[in-house]
């Protein structure tokens, strides 16, 4: 009796098999090719670090999911282990779940075959981590919509010859390094720092856009770039390293850190003989033509820009008033500039373009306008008609009805003195000199 009871439980024991609990620490076996380490355990679901079965890399196309069902468990990847899919030299494709928003030092480095890297969910990876796709020759194209940075050396000797990170902020030092077949970025609108040698050593792209918040230019940042012709240093730039500019075929630069000068010297922004036009505001001119004819100890006058011709930034659009008493302007334009706006500088308020000008109705006018279709150039002015500037007043209006003051960039000031200024006041607007 005992016997027949023993043999029941045993086959009931064995028609429902129990499960051992999961925990922190256990290494599960997610496919036949890829781990994951348990970091976090919440009932039936397990959160994991994932990387290469080292005794059976994987081959091929890769898919980090966003779960696994293994054993009555749910297991969701959320990380990426450093180097942890590193020397996977059979794998062609990646393609990562939405949650992994990290991609982790050496994560695919030495994968010298991986061809194409992509998000399941688009938008979802905002950081690549120091040297991720180190040594990616076959990588040829990298598409991350949401980037916002690029750690040291991540694409260091890449393959890569198309960048899509139009949000991208920061990109450390090396980001680029060695990137000899780059010839697309698109980006750079939102950077804030660009590190030493960032960009060094590649090509053949042409021209990069550095937009209005760039603050940091690192050593040899674009140093030996093969191809880049064009480049704008926007009025945010406070820092440049040594060495930046060294080597480049540059034909055009736009200057409008107001500081440039006392970076001019070790840039080697100027050491280019085949540099043609060098636009930069007024305040500057006198000091870029003395440098480029007396040069430095360092950078002796033959080896400058001696042939450049230095214009000043206005010279980039003109604002022509015709013969028609509303103002209905035309724009010219120089060669390069790909898109203009116009807009009140007292307000703001955007002025619509109508048929083949502008209707301008004040005495100033304020310029936004891109130069190419990589080189951000975002500069405000204000121009003045050819007819001269109307009612002008040495000090304000005694019977001011509440007026509202400007300065020059259309910026409200609350308290004016020692200026000219632009006030609105009883539905008018003029310029006045306090």
């Amino acid at each position: 009796m005992k016997k027949s009871l023993l043999l029941f439980v045993a086959a009931a024991l064995a028609a429902f098999p129990s499960y051992a609990q999961v925990k922190e620490g256990d290494v599960v076996n997610l496919t036949d090719n890829m781990l994951g380490d348990v970091f976090v355990v919440v009932e039936k679901t397990a959160y994991v670090t994932v990387y290469a079965n080292p005794d059976a890399l994987p081959a091929d196309a890769l898919e980090i999911k966003d779960s696994y069902s293994i054993d009555g468990y749910v297991y969701e990847p959320l990380a990426i282990k450093q180097s942890g899919f590193r020397g996977c030299e059979d794998l062609t494709s990646v393609k990562v779940c939405g949650a992994i928003t990290t991609i982790p030092s050496y994560a695919f480095a030495d994968c010298k075959k991986l061809r194409t890297f992509t998000e399941a969910k688009s938008g979802s990876i905002e950081l690549i981590g120091n040297g991720a796709f180190y040594k990616t020759y076959a990588l040829t194209e990298i598409n991350l919509p949401k980037c916002k940075t690029v750690v040291d050396y991540a694409f260091n000797l890449s393959g890569v010859k198309k960048v899509n990170m139009p949000e991208i902020q920061y990109l450390y030092d090396g980001a680029f390094y060695g990137c000899s077949n780059l010839s697309e970025f698109t980006g750079g609108e939102y950077l804030r720092e660009v590190g030493g040698v960032a960009f060094c050593n590649a090509g053949p792209i042409t021209q990069l856009t550095l937009g209005p918040n760039l603050t940091k230019i690192g050593s040899t940042a674009f140093g030996y770039m093969s191809a880049l012709k064009e480049i704008v240093i926007p009025e945010s730039v406070v820092t440049i390293g040594t060495d930046a500019f060294r080597g480049l075929p540059l034909e055009r630069v736009f200057i409008l850190a107001p500081n440039f000068m006392d970076y001019c010297d070790k840039s080697k922004l100027l050491c280019h003989q085949a540099l043609k036009e060098i636009y930069c505001p007024e305040s500057l001119s006198a000091d870029i033509k003395d440098y480029i004819a007396t040069g430095s100890e360092e950078n002796r006058p033959e080896f400058l820009a001696k042939d450049a011709i230095i214009k000043p930034l206005s010279d980039i659009v003109e604002v022509k008033e015709t013969s028609t008493p509303d103002y209905f302007s035309a724009i010219d334009k120089i060669d390069g500039v790909s898109f203009i706006t116009l807009f009140d500088p007292a307000t703001g308020n955007s002025i619509p373009n109508i048929g083949a000008g502008y209707h301008i109705t004040e005495n100033q006018v304020g310029l936004r306008y891109w130069v190419d279709k990589l080189n951000l150039l975002k500069y405000v002015t204000n121009v003045e008609r050819p007819s001269g500037i109307e009612n002008v007043e040495t000090t304000p209006s005694e019977n001011a009805n509440n007026p509202v003051y400007y300065d020059l960039t259309g910026r409200k000031v609350e308290n004016p003195v020692n200026g000219i200024f632009i006030v609105k006041e009883n539905g008018k607007t003029r310029k006045v000199i306090l």
